[in-house]
């Protein structure tokens, strides 16, 4: 199974900023965390991380394009009317994506 972490803007700065609000743990601490239970399960994890709303949409059509099974999406503050607007609140035919809220603290 081949899965897609798509983070959301902001993410690139988690261990960097504020770690009382934050905590810690780096964004390539979660995506080395993300990879290895994925191949405990025998699932294939690939992360992508961006600031920018297209390149989130860009990058949701790409997998479809090669075939990923699933993509999980955090998108941080971009949960509200702007991802909304690009489809991320909608059953996108190419890849279904449900929507649901995760909190993880350290």
């Amino acid at each position: 199974m081949k899965i897609l972490m798509l983070h959301g803007i902001n993410h690139n700065m988690f261990g960097k900023r504020d770690p009382v609000q934050y905590g810690t743990i780096t964004l390539d601490e979660i995506n080395a965390s993300l990879v290895a239970l994925g191949k405990e399960l025998g699932a294939e994890i690939e992360a992508f991380q961006t600031n920018h709303e297209g390149e989130m949409c860009e990058r949701v059509h790409q997998a479809f394009v090669d075939g990923v099974d699933a993509v999980l999406v955090n998108a941080g503050a971009k949960k509200d009317a702007a991802v909304a607007d690009a489809g991320f609140n909608h059953a996108i035919v190419c890849v279904e994506l449900k929507k649901g809220d995760y909190l993880l603290m350290d």
